[in-house]
């Protein structure tokens, strides 16, 4: 049928839902209440990464089930369906049943006009662009990678979702390997050869049997979970991780397996193991002891360095929710395996943040999004958040700096010698912070 279609119109594009033998993929974004709330994110990232040279039409769909075709979901749901699309390299998508005219709901056209009319106006920043974040993120299925996926975004790490498949993992300053016990033969020789070659990598979980860039330290026991334990944030595991948040937490609770290891030559270990821990009354609620076994292992290898937290400080977030856990998985990502991230962004975790940029170098830009007006099942008008602080290393001399919402001029000012600081004084709903860059 395609090369029938093609023989009589060879300029007719093909749109549905499948990959093969097509020009633009179709998906769909219809759960009613939504889904996780990166999910947009993540499914353009995933198709756009799996199907190379093809772009993705995923429509945020109107309504709220097939029995409900004429009410709509609501409004700022569409409104961060469309942005996460757009921000990460996907066209818009919407789609109701008959004209717009005709809706009997129409709460959602106004959001979603927004962010078409803000399309519209800056189409020659949008166009053809690639990511510039410097983290990649590999890409799994259960709790530990999703709570991962929520650790990066509320701590404004932009991340790409990666591969060993489809992936150029040279182009990556770190990787994160989430449930890391997985991992197969052939990819641990590639993640070793990325930390050999300079890259940093970190893993959430059992260390892969292959991998050789951590020493191959001897797996002693896997503690199986308990009715409780802990690990022990010491003072100098604290100046280690460089996380002012962590001032307020000397330990924080883990609920999972936990893999013991033999320490190895060249080796650091950092954090403690709490497993002698009582439960019951309080006035049994009580540790005895705080045990040697390490709990996050680090050791250098070739130009690389290489990081193990063995247990799924992911899935633990997810689960939990406690803000010691994402304090200690981006200290460990930025400070302990100095990572150096060029782009880095002071602001609520309800500011979701993405990074692109020009092919050619001439411009990038950081998109932001609020999620404020997320409550239990309902999206509210987001929240104004002010004083967006936004530290880059520019890649060469600016030319400007505007918000994309209003054209605004967004004057920067020096941090250091190769780091400056531009400052968003409200972000709304949604904005992109333009660094365009001289000829």
């Amino acid at each position: 049928m395609r090369d029938l279609i093609k023989s009589i119109r060879s300029d007719i594009v093909i749109c549905t839902y499948t990959s093969e033998h097509i020009d633009v993929i179709r998906k769909e974004s219809n759960a009613p209440l939504g889904e996780e709330p990166w999910d947009d994110l993540e499914r353009a990232q995933w198709t756009l990464l799996t199907n190379k040279n093809k772009q993705l039409a995923n429509t945020t769909v109107h309504f709220y089930e097939m029995i409900f075709r004429h009410s709509a979901a609501a409004p700022y749901l569409h409104s961060r369906r469309l942005w996460q699309q757009m921000a990460n390299g996907a066209w818009l998508d919407f789609y109701c049943i008959g004209p717009l005219q005709r809706l009997e709901d129409r709460a959602g056209l106004g959001p979603i006009s927004d962010i078409y009319r803000f399309h519209a106006a800056n189409e020659k920043w949008l166009l053809r662009t690639e990511s510039a974040a410097q983290v990649g993120l590999v890409r799994r299925d259960g709790n530990d990678y999703w709570g991962w996926v929520q650790i990066l975004c509320e701590n404004h790490v932009p991340f790409d979702l990666v591969s060993f498949e489809h992936s150029d993992l040279k182009r990556y300053s770190a990787l994160v390997v989430p449930e890391s016990g997985g991992v197969k033969a052939d990819d641990a020789r590639a993640l070793d050869a990325f930390v050999k070659g300079g890259g940093k990598l970190l893993l959430s979980g059992r260390i892969p049997d292959a991998l050789t860039c951590l020493g191959r330290p001897i797996l002693k026991k896997t503690w199986p979970m308990r009715h409780s334990m802990y690990v022990r944030i010491r003072p100098e595991d604290k100046a280690e991780l460089e996380t002012d948040g962590l001032k307020d937490f000397d330990l924080v609770h883990l609920r999972g397996d936990f893999h013991e290891y033999e320490p190895v030559n060249g080796a650091s270990g950092m954090l403690r193991l709490i497993h002698d821990v009582m439960y019951g009354p309080p006035e049994k609620c009580y540790y005895r002891s705080v045990s040697d076994i390490p709990a996050l292992l680090v050791r250098k290898d070739g130009d690389g360095m290489a990081a193990s937290l063995p247990f799924q400080i992911g899935a633990m977030y997810r689960e939990w929710g406690n803000l010691g856990h994402p304090m200690l998985a981006v200290g460990a990502l930025d400070n302990v395996l100095q990572t150096g991230r060029r782009l880095k962004i002071k602001s609520s975790p309800l500011v979701e943040a993405t990074h692109r940029r020009d092919s050619d170098g001439r411009f990038e830009w950081i998109a932001l999004y609020n999620h404020s007006g997320r409550l239990e099942n309902s999206f509210h008008p987001p929240i104004p958040i002010d004083d967006v602080r936004v530290s880059l290393k520019p890649s060469r001399p600016i030319e400007r700096t505007i918000s994309l919402t209003n054209q605004n001029r967004l004057t920067p000012t020096n941090k250091s010698s190769d780091e400056i600081q531009i400052i968003l004084p409200r972000l709304n709903v949604f904005e992109i912070i333009l660094v365009e860059y001289k000829d």
